[in-house]
């Protein structure tokens, strides 16, 4: 069976996340930050959180925020509650 073709969007993707991944491990808070909205984005509740705690510890306002938000949608999930991501929207 061959494997499919990266579309372009996944290529790009791919790229944007190993060029901020790179600079993120550098503790760059910005890139820290914007690395775990991309996790959020795809649906990776967990990274994210690991990253914007990263990037809060350093005072990263915008993170801390994200970071409160994502933790309390994850102990939402866990306990069973649905939620809708990115959105956030969460009910049983």
């Amino acid at each position: 069976m061959a494997k499919a073709e990266a579309s372009v969007e996944e290529l790009v993707g791919m790229i944007e996340r190993e060029e901020l991944l790179l600079a993120a491990e550098q503790g760059l808070p910005t890139a820290q930050n914007n690395l775990a909205i991309f996790y959020e984005r795809n649906e990776q509740l967990v990274e994210a959180a690991n990253w914007y705690r990263k990037a809060a510890n350093q005072g990263f306002a915008n993170a801390q925020a994200s970071l409160g938000v994502a933790s309390r949608t994850i102990a939402l999930i866990q306990n069973g509650i649905r939620c809708s991501w990115p959105e956030r929207s969460c009910g049983s």
